[in-house]
Parts: C-alpha cells; sequence; structure tokens
C-alpha cells in the first residue's frame, strides 16, 4: 500500500548542461555522451519554444499525446484537445508549448507550466517511429534543462512514472 505515486525533482545548481552531467555517475555521463553524439550527428531537430500553439500544432500536439496515452500502462486520463489550447488562454505566462521537428515533422513535444522558479513537465508526446533512434526522451530532457538554466528555474518536476531513467539523471522522488 502507498499514499501515491512519487513525483520526480530536480534542483538546479548548475551553470550549464555539461556542470550537471558532472554531478552524474561515470556510466551516466558515458551513456548520455554516447546518446548525443550520435543525435547530434545524425539529425538536425528545429525546437520551437512557445506560450500557445496553433490550430495546425494543436492536431499534431494531440496525436502525439493520444499515441503516448494508447502506449502507457498506467491508464493514464484521456483530455480532450481543447484542454491543450485553452490552458494556454486560461493561464497565460505561464504554460509553455517545446515542439521538436524533423524536417518539418513534429516528433516530439512537451507541454509544460512554468512559474518564478519552477518548471513542471507534464504531458509529453512522442512519434515512437524514431524515438529509440533520435533518442527523443534524453534530448528533451537536455533540452529542457537547458530552458531551465537559461530562464533561472531552480526546480524541474518530471512527474510520475518513468523512475530508472530519473533516478539515473539524477531526480529526488517526492510523495
Amino acid at each position: 500500500r502507498f499514499d501515491s505515486l512519487p513525483t520526480t525533482m530536480l534542483n538546479i545548481r548548475y551553470k550549464n548542461f555539461e556542470e550537471y552531467m558532472m554531478t552524474l555517475s561515470s556510466a551516466s555521463r558515458y551513456d548520455l555522451r554516447r546518446k548525443f553524439r550520435k543525435v547530434d550527428g545524425l539529425v538536425n531537430f528545429d525546437l520551437k519554444i512557445v506560450d500557445a500553439i496553433d490550430n495546425g500544432e494543436l492536431q499534431e500536439v494531440y496525436k502525439l499525446y493520444l499515441d503516448i496515452v494508447a502506449k502507457h500502462d498506467m491508464g493514464f486520463e484521456l483530455l480532450p484537445m481543447e484542454f491543450f489550447r485553452n490552458i494556454a488562454i486560461n493561464m497565460p505566462g505561464q504554460t509553455k508549448y517545446f515542439l521538436w521537428r524533423i524536417d518539418g515533422k513534429l516528433v516530439m513535444f512537451l507541454f509544460g507550466l512554468a512559474s518564478k522558479d519552477i518548471f513542471i513537465d507534464y504531458y509529453v508526446g512522442l512519434d515512437y517511429s524514431v524515438t529509440h533512434k533520435y533518442h527523443l526522451y534524453f534530448v528533451k530532457f537536455r533540452e529542457t534543462l537547458n530552458w531551465c538554466i537559461k530562464n533561472g528555474i531552480r526546480q524541474y518536476e518530471m512527474g510520475i512514472t518513468g523512475y530508472e531513467p530519473k533516478r539515473r539523471l539524477g531526480f529526488d522522488f517526492v510523495p
């Protein structure tokens, strides 16, 4: 029996991503560097970070969201498409959409909420046809952490589930 699934939190006290990497075990550093070398030499991501998404982006985001809901074994709630549009209207200045494209095609998105010193990574969508080839989960983490550092965010909450990679990335588990 447990009270809840713990969330995961990373306290950000780094000047840059390389300084963060030095806090990891040598095995984790080696694994991440290997993944990033492969990806950085293979593909150029077009990353766009916006406070709200337009109708075309909404359709693309929702398709990736539905794919992750269908694949995940936790039985996540199914949000309506309009959630992703309306939350930006209802919480102006706090919503962030990270949109990663390869050759114009959306392959990954992250929806999060940003406050003065915390970023909460709420929803992600992945194109499973390229997720492993391009190590999308780790690219998402690297770029999101870089954005947090650049914007003075002190805490990065990445949510529940998928605990093993988060443990290796140095996240704390918070009940």
